[in-house]
């Protein structure tokens, strides 16, 4: 959990209980449902904030919430190193114009469970229309490599069983990231050329 939503989740349960606890010694005094009743306000607007920070199609992160994230951990965990994996639709155009735009959202949501079974609870994010970045706790760039052969295996399981009439596939780069030799935006960069780079090697391979 994030520092910043920890305190908000910690002062929404503690509220009652001070209150109930104050009341306890305090007869003359009704503090427990005022309180309560802003234990309530207090949740309900962090959730509003959360529904915020994720994509309404995959239920990924978005955008901003990855650089709060990101700015948020380098200044609590500054020698902290984790891996990036940017992976990148094959092919979406091609669906939509072949199959509907409902096809290339089903591809994409597809994609994103499939990528989210193999590394469990860490983060992904969407980076905007068939894009997306997973955060891998991990300090070494082979264990990236297998995710991303597992992420290979578990799509290539996926279309054997013909759920589309097309097959989806993805391409991606990798890299661990250290934000004392360079920074974020820079690193996405590197990914993504990464990215680009296997992108080119599939559309070798297909024609």
């Amino acid at each position: 959990i994030i520092f910043n939503d920890f305190v908000i989740l910690l002062i929404s349960i503690t509220l009652p209980l001070v209150s109930g606890v104050l009341q306890l010694f305090n007869f003359g005094l009704m503090m427990i449902w005022p309180s309560t009743a802003l234990s309530l306000m207090i949740t309900y607007v962090f959730l509003r904030q959360k529904s915020v920070q994720y994509d309404a199609l995959t239920g990924a992160w978005r955008r901003g919430s990855l650089f709060d994230y990101i700015k948020q951990r380098n200044t609590v965990c500054p020698d902290d190193t984790f891996g990036i994996i940017y992976f990148d639709l094959n092919n979406l155009k091609h669906i939509n114009d072949t199959f509907g735009h409902q096809s290339g959202d089903d591809a994409i949501v597809s994609i994103v469970k499939i990528i989210k079974n193999v590394i469990q609870k860490q983060i992904i994010v969407r980076m905007g229309g068939d894009e997306f970045i997973a955060v891998i706790e991990t300090k070494y760039t082979d264990e990236l490599i297998v995710i991303m052969n597992r992420i290979n295996d578990s799509i290539g399981k996926f279309n054997i069983h013909q759920y589309f009439p097309f097959d989806i596939s993805v391409s991606m780069g990798s890299d661990v990231f250290d934000h004392i030799k360079i920074l974020f935006d820079d690193f996405l960069d590197h990914v993504d050329k990464l990215m680009y780079q296997d992108k080119m090697r599939y559309r070798q391979v297909i024609k």
